[in-house]
């Protein structure tokens, strides 16, 4: 649903809504972008998943060895080694 058409059905303007937003993500500590709250179906379609820091340089896991992937998911850096699936 779209911010403009829930603040109309809460009464509220989009700023006030966008100011709790903000609120209630400082108080949990999460982002947009934060992985813990997507949808599990759509995590191996998600390119920012599987990006990784390798000697400095944002890398794209799933195009690495098999190796360097399951290092990665024993890490925890990855929610599973993608070359087994």
């Amino acid at each position: 649903m779209q911010l403009g058409r829930l603040c109309e059905l809460f009464g509220i303007s989009k700023s006030t809504a966008t100011i709790k937003v903000r609120s209630i993500e400082k108080l949990m500590n999460i982002s947009y972008f934060d992985l813990r709250w997507m949808l599990p179906s759509r995590m191996e379609s998600n390119p920012l998943v599987w990006m990784l820091n390798l000697n400095g340089f944002a890398v794209d896991i799933r195009k690495m060895p098999m190796e360097l992937q399951e290092e990665a998911f024993e890490r925890g850096l990855i929610p599973f080694i993608p070359g087994r699936r």
